[in-house]
């Protein structure tokens, strides 16, 4: 994933997206921290929008604050297509999901469009 060649990493974040049961968000996001080239964030952040639907959200929100336009457009996209899937599943976050969320939307909630915010706010209360 953190090659330095594009095609490399996007092979890369292929065969992951095949076992994403496998991939930690924490371990994704670590990358995606970890590396400022824009195909090595693209491609995490494809993957972390790809986790189950309470593990992805705090990493997402956390990517609105990030410090590439392109990054920032892309994970507001991934957060308005979570909100739109919101209702497919009813599980329960965990409380680490839960505190990761509640502290993701401290820091950057601002930066969010303000009818996404309040949906998100919402799913989480609800819990």
């Amino acid at each position: 994933m953190a090659d330095q060649s594009p095609a490399v990493s996007r092979e890369a974040m292929k065969g992951l997206s095949k076992t994403r049961h496998l991939s930690a968000g924490e371990d994704l996001w670590t990358i995606f921290g970890a590396h400022s080239e824009l195909h090595v964030r693209r491609n995490t952040l494809f993957l972390i929008a790809r986790l189950s639907k309470w593990e992805s959200i705090g990493y997402l929100v956390q990517a609105v604050d990030a410090d590439n336009e392109e990054v920032r457009k892309l994970a507001r996209s991934y957060i308005r297509r979570w909100c739109q899937q919101f209702n497919s599943t009813f599980t329960a976050p965990t409380r680490t999901q839960s505190e990761r969320l509640t502290s993701a939307l401290h820091r950057s909630g601002a930066l969010l469009d303000s009818a996404i915010l309040r949906s998100i706010e919402y799913g989480l209360r609800a819990f």
